[in-house]
């Protein structure tokens, strides 16, 4: 049987359109009430979520979504929360001082400000986030992927970021004096005014990496004369 060309064009007019967005993640509200009562919730979805300003020491949310959620100003030290998810979550201000994120995903996340010294943050994801001004005072950091991450500003002092991973990062005025920086890529890094004396450097070249005024680990200039 012969098609009628009027179905024709509509079945070929559905394979050219464009397919329907995905619709918006959207938290789970009885997982949010548990959490908020009792500062547990493990593998649960907080995607979007307003948490701004919450105070839960000591919560428990490993395996939790908080992807697009507002944790701004959040107080959770000493949390465990490893394997979460915190992509393009506003993480600005909040304070996780102590808290173990093994294997966390914070990429394109907003931490601006956020206090996480003493956070153990091995093998976790910082693809694009913004770190400016952030606390990361002897942060673990091994193995942490902070590719084009900016860290202006950001105190690294004393973290330990072996085998880290901060192609082209931003860490322009960042302070990381005493860090371990063994085996660290760093070319692309913007290093402009960074501060790296007592650092160390073990199999770590900096040739790729950008340095103006950058204090050196044995506190020398290099290029001091830079534009």
């Amino acid at each position: 049987m012969t098609r009628p060309p009027m179905l024709g064009a509509l079945a070929l007019a559905a394979l050219l359109a464009p397919p329907l967005a995905a619709p918006a993640a959207a938290f789970d509200a009885a997982q949010l009430a548990a959490f908020l009562a009792a500062g547990v919730c493990e593998r649960c979805d907080l995607s979007g979520a307003d948490l701004a300003g919450v105070v839960r020491p000591e919560a428990r949310l490993a395996n939790t979504l908080f992807n697009g959620a507002n944790l701004s100003g959040a107080q959770l030290p000493n949390s465990n929360i490893p394997v979460a998810q915190f992509v393009e979550a506003n993480l600005s201000g909040i304070v996780l001082t102590g808290s173990y994120l093994r294997s966390a995903n914070l990429s394109r996340a907003n931490l601006t400000g956020a206090v996480l010294d003493g956070v153990t943050f091995t093998q976790a994801t910082f693809s694009g986030a913004d770190l400016t001004g952030a606390n990361l005072s002897a942060a673990g950091l091994t193995q942490t992927t902070l590719s084009g991450a900016n860290l202006t500003g950001a105190d690294l002092s004393g973290a330990n970021l072996e085998r880290a991973n901060l192609r082209n990062a931003n860490l322009e005025g960042a302070n990381l004096s005493g860090a371990r920086l063994a085996s660290v890529v760093v070319s692309g890094a913007n290093l402009r005014g960074a501060n790296l004396s007592g650092a160390t450097l073990d199999r770590t070249s900096l040739d790729t990496a950008t340095l103006c005024r950058t204090t050196m680990p044995d506190g020398t200039i290099a290029n001091p004369a830079c534009p």
